[in-house]
């Protein structure tokens, strides 16, 4: 309950009137409550409609190739390796971002990261194992990303992780090192990063044909570094991030360029494409 006196002139003899409100200034008075009252809602959590259109270009998702009990815990032997690779994005404006969009990709690509991370190393140093403990980056936490700000933040932040548990786990025989890949194009990613672009274009239009190397990398060529970084023969390699790009984040990189310049109406086709992509693989789902 809020009390508080209200007079049409303060000027007015008594003593009431010099502490009490003209009429203005209760009329802004209850505008301002009536906006504390907005903005506390009502108890319940559910999407605003600014933050609902979000929901169809963000998703978080964790899936076992098998059943899992209860309490069941490295069962058939223990485990040795992790690799982190869960990742959530899309480009837009950060202006256009709600606050929920933002948590959509911190939660996987943070929040996620360090969760299991923190799960696995507390069980090795518990058993008193080593391991190694790889994670997929990008070479935005040298460079920051315009258009994708909540995964470049993300993804900085696992690569302080990196640095950080290297050092305090090393005694326990625990590795972290980290792959920051360039362009490769994947059809979830691609379809929400680069909407409308063909990734093996080179005819000097692709977004891409400006790399030192001219081209996008190879998945193959991302597996065999990370098959080497999870190697036994590796074993004092710890606490570093690998770019692997073609060379293209020392030249600034083609992403903001090929985003800076575009118009209103570009990023509403852009949406439209992301929001197009994101149902019909919506739709191809049994769960």
């Amino acid at each position: 309950v809020i009390e508080k006196h209200f007079t049409l002139d303060r000027t007015l003899p008594g003593p009431d009137h010099a502490a009490s409100l003209e009429p203005e200034e209760l009329k802004a008075m209850v505008a301002s409550i009536r906006n504390i009252e907005k903005a506390m809602g009502n108890g319940m959590k559910k999407p605003s409609p600014s933050e609902s259109k979000n929901i169809p270009i963000t998703r978080k998702s964790i899936v076992a190739v098998k059943l899992i009990k209860i309490g069941e815990i490295f069962t058939e032997g223990p485990l040795d390796g992790l690799v982190n690779n869960a990742a959530g994005n899309f480009i837009s404006r950060t202006q256009d971002l709600s606050h929920r969009g933002f948590e959509a990709i911190a939660s996987i690509v943070f929040h996620g990261t360090f969760y299991v991370t923190h799960s696995v190393g507390k069980r090795w140093i518990e058993l008193e194992k080593g391991g190694s403990i790889l994670s997929i980056l990008a070479t935005w936490v040298w460079t920051g990303s315009a258009f994708t700000v909540p995964s470049a933040m993300s993804k900085s932040g696992i690569n302080a992780m990196t640095k950080s548990l290297a050092t305090e786990w090393g005694h326990a025989g625990i590795r972290l090192n980290a792959i920051a890949p360039g362009p490769f194009p994947t059809e979830g990613a691609w379809a929400r990063l680069s909407p409308n672009q063909d990734p093996n274009d080179t005819s000097g239009q692709g977004a891409y044909s400006e790399n030192p190397m001219g081209r996008v990398g190879k998945m193959e060529e991302l597996g065999n570094l990370a098959t080497f970084l999870m190697s036994d023969g590796c074993d004092y390699l710890t606490g570093q991030t690998i770019a692997i790009d073609g060379g293209e984040y020392l030249t600034g990189g083609t992403f903001y360029r090929a985003l800076a310049s575009m118009k209103d109406e570009d990023w509403d086709a852009i949406k439209a494409t992301i929001k197009a992509t994101n149902e019909k693989d919506k739709a191809k789902r049994t769960v």
